[in-house]
């Protein structure tokens, strides 16, 4: 930590060389130290990092490290905190990694969950369903209908889940007699 706080610059002494160079051994160090702050329960030191990071303009993938931050902040029951990083990661994340917003989706509609708020969850759900359909989301997704007693809903993504992913459909079928 203490190195850390140092921040000695780093000079190659040719000229164009010391900005990128620096920049990645700088982006590298940064990202290495935050990770073992994480790996070391040191969560306070571990945000610190990340949003030392963030806040740098030279970095301009930085943003996608929201996900670590929510990460940090749903560990530490901060879960209002958690949201608003997993929300600002989805905005660094194009509309091309469908996988990767699903997984933040899934991760705010789990606390959503967490908080009882139901009809939130439910948004989160609905939207990975039409993007990224998948059985957990399909079943989480069911749950909170139920749990919000919407019965016609809760029919219609039973039905919807059967028919997506039906079983024995790309595995062997368990239960077959």
């Amino acid at each position: 930590k203490q190195w850390y706080q140092r921040r000695v610059p780093i000079t190659t002494g040719i000229p164009g060389i010391e900005t990128t160079s620096c920049l990645d051994v700088s982006y590298s160090v940064k990202l290495n130290l935050a990770i073992l702050f994480e790996a070391n329960d040191m969560p306070d030191e571990a945000m610190d990092a990340y949003y030392d990071i963030i806040k740098n303009k030279a970095f301009p993938n930085a943003g996608k490290l929201r996900v670590n931050l929510g990460n940090l902040y749903f560990k530490q029951n901060r879960l209002a905190e958690a949201i608003k990083e997993y929300r600002r990661a989805l905005d660094h994340i194009s509309a091309d990694y469908l996988l990767i917003r699903s997984k933040i989706l899934m991760n705010i509609g789990s606390i959503f969950v967490k908080l009882e708020q139901y009809s939130e969850a439910v948004s989160s759900y609905e939207h990975i369903m039409k993007k990224c359909p998948n059985y957990r989301t399909a079943f989480n997704l069911l749950l909170c209908l139920h749990a919000l007693v919407d019965t016609d809903k809760t029919k219609r993504s039973f039905q919807r889940l059967l028919e997506t992913f039906p079983i024995g459909h790309g595995r062997q079928d368990i239960y077959a007699v």
